[in-house]
């Protein structure tokens, strides 16, 4: 086993970049169990409860377009008042498309350069304001600290390798797409006694 790790370290050089390959697949399953928790919803005004007032997004798809990060979503949306036991305003559902580019802010991977758009290109008063409230509110919404996630995946004990491991100096140095995946450069030092 030792031979096999002093191989392994002489292998590597001093500042290795490791990518981290997040497919889309993957991120859709991360994402309906994390961000659509609702009944596989993530409601973005409102809740499950609110019978006049509420807005959700629901059935996330998500793939890369030149470059950037799509994602494909039904909106779900109400906008009215309890009048006498009915909801009386502004109501609808469609298909958007949100158009993001991933980057990194330290450990932080977020959104910018949002764009929100009904997928079927027809733009409604509603549409719009829906649209543009979106395109305003994902990029605070949206954002995960790699750094946590990291240190617990490296540090875990393994029965398989009864060494501690502590990482150290983690950095992104960037984030780019692929047609499969957004790729995560990573670079750390990782601590073996």
């Amino acid at each position: 086993m030792l031979r096999a790790l002093a191989f392994l370290l002489y292998a590597l050089p001093a500042c290795a970049e490791v990518e981290l390959h997040l497919t889309f697949r993957m991120l859709e399953k991360v994402i309906r169990e994390q961000v659509f928790t609702a009944e596989g919803r993530k409601y973005v005004r409102g809740s499950k409860t609110a019978k006049c007032s509420y807005a959700y997004l629901e059935s996330p798809r998500i793939g890369e377009a030149a470059g950037r990060l799509i994602v494909r979503a039904r909106f779900t949306g109400r906008s009215a008042m309890d009048f006498l036991g009915r909801c009386v305003g502004m109501g609808e559902s469609f298909d958007v498309v949100i158009l993001a580019t991933p980057y990194v802010e330290q450990t932080q991977l977020r959104l910018k350069d949002v764009v929100v758009e009904p997928a079927d290109g027809r733009k409604t008063l509603y549409s719009r304001r829906v649209c543009d409230g979106l395109t305003a509110e994902l990029p605070r919404q949206m954002q995960f600290d790699i750094a946590p996630e990291a240190k617990r995946i490296l540090e875990a004990p393994s029965p398989d390798f009864p060494f501690l491991r502590s990482l150290s100096g983690l950095q992104v140095p960037r984030v780019f797409m692929t047609p499969e995946a957004v790729v995560v450069a990573l670079a750390f030092r990782l601590r073996v006694e």
